[in-house]
Parts: structure tokens; sequence; C-alpha cells
């Protein structure tokens, strides 16, 4: 039988205990930081395959054949299409608080059969399902009306409920054929 007594009063076996001790909780806490470590590293390996997916849809959609409009949409008729998608999205006409419209320059700066119209629509506060919704509901391909561009910041404070919000500039362009001859 052991004498437990004898032994706590020896200071190297209160020691050697106390290491074995120490080192057992070592051992789990390694163990649990390399499982969850494990986890992180499997979500990253998912994102990036995620990710190369993405960025290999967009390669594609470069080079997918755009459609010309014929002829200029008017500002009103892009007020109108702009009142629908906000509509469709769940905001107010108020929601957009500067729009501006400008006429391109042609990319090399000679002549060209297509130009360019870009209207800028820019959104104080906005939660991403709104955007996503807005854009898709704005686009008019058949006009050769596309939403080119999204610039977003964090709006900082988030909202009551828990919907992060964004402040957003939309574009969107019309690529209009127009022949100079």
């Amino acid at each position: 039988m052991i004498n437990f007594e004898k032994l706590t009063k020896s200071p190297l076996v209160l020691l050697t205990a106390l290491s074995a001790v120490l080192l057992l909780a070592l051992d789990i806490w390694s163990v649990r930081r390399m499982a969850a470590s494990n986890d992180s590293l499997e979500m990253a390996v998912d994102d990036f395959v995620v990710s190369q997916r993405m960025a290999k849809e967009i390669q594609q959609l470069k080079f997918r054949p755009k459609i010309a409009a014929l002829e200029v949409k008017t500002a009103s008729g892009i007020n109108e299409l702009v009142k629908n998608a906000l509509l469709a999205s769940g905001l107010g006409n108020d929601a957009i608080t500067q729009e501006q419209a400008i006429d391109l320059p042609t990319a090399d700066g000679k002549n060209s059969n297509y130009k360019e119209r870009e209207t800028n629509l820019k959104f104080d506060t906005i939660s991403m399902r709104q955007l996503v919704l807005f854009c898709q509901h704005l686009e008019d391909p058949s006009s050769g009306l596309t939403v080119r561009d999204l610039d977003l910041k964090a709006v900082l404070g988030g909202s009551s409920n828990q919907e992060e919000l964004w402040e957003a500039t939309v574009t969107l362009t019309q690529l209009i054929f127009s022949p100079t001859s």
C-alpha cells in the first residue's frame, strides 16, 4: 500500500507530481489548439476554392458579348428604371442621396461607333440585401444598361436589427451604338 502522507512531505515528489499535472494540462490545451487550427485551415481551403471558382466565372464574364443600345436612354427613362428598382428592393425614393450622369469619351480617344453613358447613384445607408435586389432590378441588358461598378464602405455603428449597413455608389453604364459614318 502507498503511503501518501510520506510522499507528500517530499518536495521532489510534489514537484514531480505538479510537473506531470502541468504537462498533462499543456498536452490537452495543445491538442485542442491543434484541432481548432485544423478547422480554421479547412475553412480557409474551402474559401480559397470558392474564391478561385468565382474568379474563373468573372474571367469568363469579361469575354461575354455586350449588347449595345441603338439610342440613348433618356434621363426620364433611367429615372423610371431607378424608381422601379428602388420599389422592388424595398427602398423609398429618397434612398438615393446623389445622382450624376456623365457621357464618357471613347476608350481610345478616337471616333468610335460606340459611346458610353455613366450614371452614378449614391446611397448613404443601404443593406447588402437591398443593394443586391436593387442592382438585379436596375440592369436592363436589352438596352445596354449594366451595373459596372459598386463602391462600398461600411457604415460604422450598425443598425438596431444587426444587419450591416453600407455607404454605396452604384455605377450604371449604357453602351450605345452610334455609327460615325
